[in-house]
C-alpha cells in the first residue's frame, strides 16, 4: 500500500507556502534549517498519521538515495527521525527502525534544470540498492525534501515491486509540486534562491550549524577554480578538510569537470601531504 504525504503543496509558482530564502540555505548545507524543516515537518506528519504511529509496529525511516556524501534531505530526515523517536518514547512505543537506499554513480549535471523524461533517463543510468528483506512486511516512510516530477519515487515503487516487497510504504515530502503544469526547473530556482555565486557560501560555511552535502561540494568543485580558492581561503582548515574528504568518498577528484578546481584546493590546504 502506498501513501504519500507533504507538507507543504505548490499549487503556483508565484505564491509558495514556504521561505524560498530558508529553502535555498537549506539546501547548501545550513543545519540549522534542515532542524527546523524536518520538526515541522514530523510534527505535521503526527498530527494527520498518529494512528499509524501508534498502531504499527516495525516502522523503518528511509532517508533518499545515496552514496557516502550526505543530502540535505538526509540531515533533515535525521532531525525528523529524532522529533517521532520521542513523540513515540512518550508513549511507550518502539522507536523507528533505520535503513539505506545505496546509489552508486555520479554526475555533475544539475538534476533540478531537468525534465520529467530527462530525469527517468539521468537515473535509469544509475545504480540503487537497499535490503529487501529486511524491508519486507513493514511500515516504510521514505524522506525527501521535495517532490517535482515523482521520478525518484516512481524508481523506489519499481524496486519495491520488482522485488516483490509487502508492507506499507509512505513517502513524505517537505514539500510537492501539486500543479501538472508547474515546469519541474522551478526546483532549480529555489534552489539556488539564496546562492548566486560562490561568494553566497561564505555565511552557510562559517555557520557553526554548516553541515556539508552533495549539493554545495558539487557546486564548488563546479565553480571557477580561483573562486573556490578564495572561498578556501577564507574556510577552517578542519571544515576544508571535511568537503575534500567527503568529495574524495565519491571519486568526484576523478570527474573531469570537477578534477581542475578539487586538485588547486587540495594543494592550498595541504590534503593528505
Amino acid at each position: 500500500m502506498y501513501l504519500t504525504f507533504a507538507k507543504n503543496k505548490i499549487d503556483n509558482a508565484d505564491h509558495l507556502p514556504f521561505d524560498p530564502a530558508e529553502y535555498s540555505r537549506f539546501k547548501f548545507g545550513d543545519g540549522s534549517l534542515a532542524k527546523k524543516f524536518g520538526e515541522e515537518l514530523a510534527l505535521d506528519f503526527i498530527e494527520i498519521h498518529k494512528e499509524l504511529l501508534l498502531t504499527t509496529d516495525n516502522i523503518v525511516i528511509v532517508p533518499s538515495p545515496y552514496n557516502s556524501i550526505p543530502t540535505a534531505s538526509g540531515l533533515m530526515s535525521n532531525y525528523f527521525k529524532d522529533a517521532i523517536n520521542q513523540f513515540l518514547f512518550k508513549r511507550d512505543k518502539d522507536l523507528l527502525l533505520e535503513s539505506k537506499i545505496h546509489r552508486y554513480n555520479t554526475y555533475s549535471v544539475d538534476y533540478s534544470k531537468l525534465n520529467y523524461d530527462e530525469r527517468l533517463k539521468l537515473m535509469a543510468s544509475d545504480t540503487y540498492h537497499f535490503h529487501e528483506s529486511f524491508l519486507n512486511n513493514k511500515t516504510c516512510l521514505f524522506i525527501d525534501d521535495i517532490r517535482v516530477t515523482g521520478s525518484h519515487e516512481q524508481i523506489i515503487k519499481n524496486m519495491l515491486e520488482t522485488n516483490k516487497l509487502s508492507g506499507k510504504f509512505v513517502f513524505i515530502y517537505y514539500a510537492a509540486f501539486n500543479n501538472t503544469t508547474i515546469p519541474p526547473n522551478l526546483e532549480s530556482y529555489l534552489n539556488t534562491y539564496s546562492i548566486k555565486s560562490v561568494s553566497d557560501l561564505h555565511t552557510i560555511i562559517r555557520s557553526l550549524n554548516f553541515s556539508p552535502n552533495t549539493r554545495i561540494i558539487k557546486y564548488i568543485l563546479n565553480s571557477d577554480y580561483s573562486q573556490a580558492v578564495d572561498l578556501f581561503e577564507k574556510t577552517e582548515k578542519s571544515v576544508a578538510f571535511a568537503i575534500l574528504k567527503l568529495a574524495l568518498s565519491n571519486n568526484y577528484h576523478k570527474m573531469p569537470e570537477y578534477k581542475k578546481t578539487f586538485y588547486a584546493l587540495a594543494r592550498l590546504v595541504k590534503l593528505y601531504e
